[in-house]
Protein backbone atom coordinates (compact mmCIF):
# COMPACT_ATOMS: atom_id res chain seq x y z
CA UNK A 1 0.00 0.00 0.00
CA UNK A 2 1.25 3.41 -1.16
CA UNK A 3 0.22 7.09 -0.37
CA UNK A 4 -1.06 9.13 -3.51
CA UNK A 5 -0.32 12.92 -3.14
CA UNK A 6 -2.01 15.69 -5.55
CA UNK A 7 -0.79 18.97 -6.31
CA UNK A 8 -2.71 21.91 -8.50
CA UNK A 9 -0.21 23.32 -10.84
CA UNK A 10 -1.13 26.66 -11.93
CA UNK A 11 1.86 28.70 -13.17
CA UNK A 12 6.40 28.01 -13.93
CA UNK A 13 6.37 29.97 -10.40
CA UNK A 14 5.15 27.46 -8.44
CA UNK A 15 8.14 24.74 -9.44
CA UNK A 16 10.35 25.56 -6.32
CA UNK A 17 7.32 24.87 -4.64
CA UNK A 18 6.27 21.79 -6.20
CA UNK A 19 9.82 20.67 -5.73
CA UNK A 20 9.97 21.10 -2.55
CA UNK A 21 6.63 19.33 -1.56
CA UNK A 22 8.14 16.44 -3.88
CA UNK A 23 11.24 15.77 -1.67
CA UNK A 24 9.30 16.36 1.93
CA UNK A 25 6.99 13.80 0.36
CA UNK A 26 9.64 10.91 -1.34
CA UNK A 27 10.25 9.15 1.21
CA UNK A 28 6.37 8.28 2.23
CA UNK A 29 4.91 8.78 -1.43
CA UNK A 30 4.44 6.49 -3.87
CA UNK A 31 2.76 8.54 -6.74
CA UNK A 32 1.43 12.11 -7.16
CA UNK A 33 -1.24 13.46 -9.59
CA UNK A 34 -0.77 17.26 -9.82
CA UNK A 35 -3.78 18.84 -12.31
CA UNK A 36 -2.87 21.71 -14.34
CA UNK A 37 -5.61 23.61 -15.52
CA UNK A 38 -5.83 25.26 -19.16
CA UNK A 39 -6.91 28.31 -17.73
CA UNK A 40 -6.44 30.83 -15.06
CA UNK A 41 -8.39 31.36 -12.01
CA UNK A 42 -10.08 34.58 -13.48
CA UNK A 43 -10.99 32.55 -16.65
CA UNK A 44 -8.06 33.12 -19.33
CA UNK A 45 -6.91 31.12 -21.07
CA UNK A 46 -3.36 30.47 -20.21
CA UNK A 47 -2.28 26.78 -21.84
CA UNK A 48 -0.20 24.28 -20.06
CA UNK A 49 3.87 24.22 -18.88
CA UNK A 50 3.91 21.63 -16.32
CA UNK A 51 5.28 18.69 -18.80
CA UNK A 52 8.08 21.55 -19.72
CA UNK A 53 8.74 22.32 -16.14
CA UNK A 54 9.17 18.88 -15.20
CA UNK A 55 12.06 17.87 -18.11
CA UNK A 56 14.25 20.31 -15.28
CA UNK A 57 16.59 17.97 -14.06
CA UNK A 58 15.73 18.38 -10.47
CA UNK A 59 12.53 16.73 -11.35
CA UNK A 60 13.83 13.64 -13.07
CA UNK A 61 14.17 11.80 -10.25
CA UNK A 62 10.05 11.81 -9.68
CA UNK A 63 9.49 11.57 -13.59
CA UNK A 64 8.27 8.10 -13.09
CA UNK A 65 5.64 8.70 -9.94
CA UNK A 66 4.23 11.78 -11.39
CA UNK A 67 0.88 11.33 -13.36
CA UNK A 68 -0.61 14.84 -14.78
CA UNK A 69 -4.03 15.67 -15.27
CA UNK A 70 -5.15 18.58 -17.76
CA UNK A 71 -8.12 20.44 -16.97
CA UNK A 72 -9.15 21.94 -20.38
CA UNK A 73 -12.54 23.28 -19.19
CA UNK A 74 -12.88 26.93 -17.95
CA UNK A 75 -13.97 26.63 -14.54
CA UNK A 76 -14.33 30.23 -14.17
CA UNK A 77 -17.34 30.73 -16.51
CA UNK A 78 -18.88 27.23 -15.61
CA UNK A 79 -18.76 29.07 -11.79
CA UNK A 80 -20.25 32.14 -12.83
CA UNK A 81 -23.37 29.89 -14.61
CA UNK A 82 -23.30 28.06 -11.42
CA UNK A 83 -23.91 30.95 -9.61
CA UNK A 84 -26.41 32.65 -11.28
CA UNK A 85 -28.67 29.24 -11.75
CA UNK A 86 -28.60 29.36 -7.74
CA UNK A 87 -28.80 32.90 -7.57
CA UNK A 88 -25.42 33.42 -5.70
CA UNK A 89 -24.06 36.39 -7.83
CA UNK A 90 -23.84 38.52 -4.45
CA UNK A 91 -21.36 36.36 -3.57
CA UNK A 92 -18.74 37.32 -6.53
CA UNK A 93 -17.59 40.86 -6.66
CA UNK A 94 -17.25 42.65 -9.78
Amino acid sequence: MGIISTFLFSDPSESDLLWVKLNVEKSIVKKWVIVEGTFSHRGAYKGTCLREVLKETRFLEFANKVEIIICNQNLFLSSNEQEKMFGLSWMRQA
